[in-house]
């Protein structure tokens, strides 16, 4: 008895015809399960980063209206008054080099001070300053870092790193925030203090 040979005549495409048909219909099975998956996957991350935004809103210390005055100091020796600032919305973002969300959250941080050169980010850390220029150089930080004394994080009620505020020109703190922040967190809070 001979068998038929399949796709090895000239009958190949009326051959592949079924199994293309089939491999198609598969496709569209699974496309549709991984758009359904996808969906799925990222309703559940939109829900799981506004979540981590709200318990950091509600982590954030207590503090005045407007912001207390305070110095920090360069890595070049200059001081800087934060009422030097006044007059541009201010971001303040309190960090250590070994905490690892504040690592995670520097590029963005970079990124939010090239796109709104009109806003100043400071980066304050009571780490030495050595530390510091290690840090800036390995991790790219394109925004100024400054020193602040132990006090200083104690005035702003910091206690778990990174904590950042953002204090709108006239130097009223319009919100702050515990813990990393991404792009589309800086950008919400950016619209509270133009």
């Amino acid at each position: 008895m001979r068998r038929a040979a399949c796709c090895t005549t000239q009958s190949e495409l009326r051959c592949l015809s079924p199994w293309l048909g089939q491999f198609m219909v598969n496709l569209a099975r699974l496309s549709s399960r991984v758009g359904q998956a996808l969906l799925r996957w990222s309703a559940t991350l939109v829900i799981a980063l506004m979540a981590l935004f709200i318990i950091g809103m509600l982590r954030a210390p207590s503090l005045p209206e407007r912001v207390p005055e305070f110095r920090a100091h360069g890595l070049n020796g200059e001081t800087f008054d934060v009422s030097d600032a006044k007059g541009a919305p201010l971001i303040l973002n309190f960090w250590a080099t070994w905490c690892a969300p504040c690592r995670f959250e520097i590029p963005a941080l970079s990124r939010f001070a090239e796109r709104h050169p009109e806003v100043r980010v400071w980066g304050l850390s009571s780490e030495a300053l050595p530390t510091l220029e290690r840090a800036i150089d390995e991790l790219s930080i394109d925004y100024p870092v400054m020193q602040v004394s132990s006090e200083v994080l104690k005035r702003f009620g910091v206690s778990t790193f990174p904590t950042t505020l953002f204090i709108t020109a006239t130097g009223e703190i319009s919100s702050v925030h515990v813990g990393a922040l991404w792009d589309p967190h800086l950008e919400a809070a950016f619209l509270g203090i133009r």
